[in-house]
């Protein structure tokens, strides 16, 4: 993939993410309005529900990095050299 493409899609995808994120965290900090009769449902716990919001973002964080770092990684880990494989297969055999 061209690294100018390539950038665009991830630079579009973390837009996206961050917006969605942005939309979810704004939706558990508003406050619940209780509709009528619904005396028994608990009231939603405003703490555990940012937690469990921004874990997913702090995941999301690291992902990005993590592609980040692979897609500007200019040398080939030895691991994953094409010829490196071929001697592994061969001693293998």
């Amino acid at each position: 993939m061209r690294i100018l493409l390539g950038e665009a899609i991830f630079w579009i995808a973390a837009v996206c993410c961050l917006v969605a994120q942005v939309a979810i965290v704004r939706s558990a900090l508003s406050p619940h309005e209780p509709t009528p009769g619904s005396d028994r449902v608990p009231r939603p716990r405003t703490a555990v529900e940012v937690v469990w919001t921004l874990l997913p973002a702090l995941v999301l964080i690291g992902v990005f990095a993590l592609t980040w770092r692979a897609m500007h990684q200019s040398t080939v880990p030895a691991a994953f050299r094409l010829s490196h494989l071929a001697h592994a297969a061969k001693a293998l055999l």
